[in-house]
């Protein structure tokens, strides 16, 4: 079974928190966070940008660089292979760089769906210190996934049918199962492999649930299959600003409700409905 990780003292609260106050449902949680942690989510929101920013950079210049290509007097499929291979090279390294920062991002939200307290710059650093060696392996191993599917969907690029499979399996299973990997990380104290093993079990026992919650986080990314280069560089500046602290803490309170199904209810019994109304 996978162990929980110990939370850290925190400052009491300046009056007393009934029960009775606590939100019936999920539902009614994401409206209260909404209402009482919008400064928090703005703050999460900037940090988004600052991280994805040099991604968002990356594929920006990669596009143009294909653009150029494709658009010259004799375009070559092997030039476009080279420069796709140097753009998920370069991608490798910002994820693993975000890997080691994002650990922050995982304990605020814990806290916050959770229904916990928090001191932010605090909890920020305590989540990095807790999170980065093992994010460094998950960063690092995703965005060598990322490199081989996507590298692989170019040399198929001939056979349209295959280069679909390759991307469907890169969007419909690996990011998704990445995500649930997010998630459980965060909460349990498990070695990596034991956690990356039950986020596996997790994802195909609950893959609905994990679509969904992947889908809360990642839908604006369809407004990128938009040509036009305000959309390709600005917009994802925005979606990360606005949409991405909103589509995580969506996504953050579904995969909480799957856990308790999935592992709390029988390992972790405190951890059920945590946050909410316990009538």
């Amino acid at each position: 079974m996978l162990r929980r990780r110990m939370p850290r003292k925190q400052k009491a609260a300046e009056k007393d928190f009934l029960a009775s106050d606590l939100p019936r449902n999920r539902w009614i949680m994401f409206g209260d966070i909404l209402r009482n942690e919008w400064k928090s989510l703005l703050i999460l929101g900037l940090v988004f940008l600052l991280l994805c920013l040099p991604l968002i950079l990356s594929h920006y210049y990669y596009l143009l660089m294909v653009n150029q290509i494709v658009s010259g007097e004799n375009p070559s499929l092997q030039e476009v292979r080279t420069a796709s291979l140097v753009y998920y090279a370069i991608n490798l390294g910002l994820l693993v760089i975000i890997g080691v920062f994002f650990g922050g991002i995982q304990r605020i939200y814990k806290r916050i769906a959770f229904g916990q307290g928090y001191l932010f710059g605090g909890d920020f650093l305590e989540g990095i210190r807790e999170n980065w060696k093992e994010n460094l392996l998950r960063f690092g191993i995703h965005g060598a996934l990322e490199l081989l599917f996507g590298f692989a969907s170019l040399l198929v690029l001939p056979q349209p049918i295959l280069s679909y499979v390759l991307k469907g399996f890169l969007y419909g299973i690996l990011r998704p199962a990445f995500l649930v990997g997010l998630f459980v990380g965060a909460i349990y104290s498990d070695p990596f492999g034991r956690k990356s093993y039950v986020s596996i079990l997790i994802f195909l026992k609950y893959l609905p649930y994990a679509l969904l919650a992947y889908a809360m986080l990642c839908w604006p990314s369809l407004l990128f299959l938009i040509g036009n280069s305000f959309v390709q560089l600005f917009l994802p500046m925005i979606l990360c600003f606005v949409s991405a602290p909103l589509g995580y803490l969506g996504a953050a309170l579904l995969m909480n409700y799957v856990l308790d199904k999935a592992v709390n209810a029988s390992s972790f019994p405190e951890l059920v409905r945590k946050g909410l109304s316990k009538k």
